[in-house]
């Protein structure tokens, strides 16, 4: 995980809800590498957390570092 932003919580999750996450890709940049690191980007994810009646209790952007290939 390489940073969590736009975090938002909607609704109240209550003991014995069950939640779930959905992930969605947003978008990807490339990292400029310096001379011993490995190249790299970053990935940002919109992030979708719904309860068990699939209501959405809460949303945010979180950020991946991915080695390239």
């Amino acid at each position: 995980n390489y940073g969590l932003d736009e975090l938002r919580f909607i609704q109240p999750v209550y003991v014995n809800d069950t939640i779930y996450v959905k992930l969605t890709a947003k978008s990807k940049q490339d990292k400029q590498a310096k001379e011993d690191e490995i190249p790299s980007g970053i990935v940002k994810w919109d992030v979708e957390v719904l309860n068990q009646n699939d209501e959405q209790v809460a949303q945010a952007t979180i950020l991946t570092l991915v080695a390239k290939k």
